[in-house]
């Protein structure tokens, strides 16, 4: 017996429906949330708006992050990682940071900076180029500049090294010029070797390190001759011929220039020496223990047998004595002036 829905609704009979609700239109759901669970997944593609917290991105392996040419700006945060590994990190303007803080090592070819205001600080830690080079309008250091290799003035281009403290070289520095502004160049036991030396003041030389002397020590001029005959350290020299020299000889003749500052043999390699000859001023020497008379003693004055100075014993010049003993000291270590002053 069939019942309209009508008839069922005014009686008091009870009623079931069975409704299938499989394959309803996304069109007809229109509010409320799904629970995460009845939300299948879904492709990336079908991600077009909104943003994902921190919490919702996955983590990344190295080969999956990529900036291909992009900007990556991190506003106010900042960038902290263990190690940044890149054959080339090339910048066409600026790299603006507050700190660049690496515990363990900076390695680049070259660290270049164009801005004067332009500072790198390595708050007391060593910069090693390795075979790079720095590039830089001047160098300011205020406590110590050490350098095992050579420093170039051409690659300072052209700049200034400027240095507070100390520069400590144990290699070369080649520069233009050398301008101390009004400080002191001390070459310890080093030589300067220079072509000229131009100055509006005067060479001063400090207290002489020699036992027992506290004046100014030898202030020298020094000239290089030819060698005619091999040369001894401390022994007088005379002119011999044509810019050449050989050991001096009082009374034989009066050409004495004066005191032979190395050791020479006449030839290296089929090529004649040359030898550095102090010619004035307080002179170093070797003086022959045994004086002809008497003791040994400063104040007198001495001959030259072959060119090693032999004191006369006493204070009284005669016509062949050459020298005066200022300062008595050990082999090649004593100082002596020219008996007729400082130009003989």
């Amino acid at each position: 017996m069939s019942r309209t829905l009508s008839g069922l609704i005014a009686g008091d009979t009870d009623l079931t429906v069975n409704v299938n609700l499989e394959n309803i239109s996304a069109g007809n759901v229109v509010s409320g949330i799904f629970a995460v669970e009845r939300i299948p997944d879904l492709s990336a593609t079908k991600i077009t708006s909104g943003t994902l917290t921190t919490a919702q991105i996955p983590t990344l392996p190295v080969s999956k992050v990529s900036f291909l040419n992009s900007d990556v700006n991190l506003g106010s945060g900042g960038l902290v990682v263990d190690d940044v590994n890149a054959v080339d990190i090339v910048c066409s303007n600026d790299i603006l940071t507050e700190d660049l803080n690496v515990n363990g090592t900076l390695k680049t070819d070259h660290i270049q900076t164009s801005s004067s205001a332009t500072f790198v600080n390595f708050d007391n830690t060593d910069v090693h180029l390795g075979t790079g080079d720095l590039y830089c309008d001047s160098i300011t250091a205020a406590n110590a500049i050490q350098a095992t290799g050579a420093v170039s003035g051409a690659q300072v281009n052209a700049g200034t090294i400027y240095a507070t403290g100390n520069t400590t070289l144990q290699g070369t520095l080649s520069s233009q010029s050398i301008t101390t502004n009004n400080g002191n160049i001390a070459m310890g036991t080093g030589d300067l070797t220079c072509q000229d030396i131009s100055t509006t003041g005067s060479f001063t030389r400090g207290p002489s390190t020699l036992a027992g002397v506290s004046s100014p020590g030898p202030l020298a001029t020094i000239v290089y001759f030819r060698v005619g005959e091999a040369i001894t350290l401390g022994y007088a020299v005379r002119i011999a011929g044509d810019m050449e020299v050989r050991h001096y000889t009082s009374s034989s003749t009066d050409n004495c220039v004066g005191i032979a500052i190395e050791t020479k043999g006449t030839h290296t390699g089929g090529v004649q020496n040359v030898v550095g000859v102090q010619v004035n001023g307080l002179m170093k020497a070797t003086i022959d223990p045994t004086p002809l008379t008497g003791t040994l003693a400063d104040g007198q004055v001495c001959k030259c047998v072959s060119g090693l100075l032999t004191s006369t014993g006493g204070t009284l010049a005669e016509e062949d004595d050459d020298f005066i003993i200022c300062h008595l000291g050990t082999a090649g270590e004593s100082l002596v002036m020219w008996v007729r002053g400082s130009v003989y």
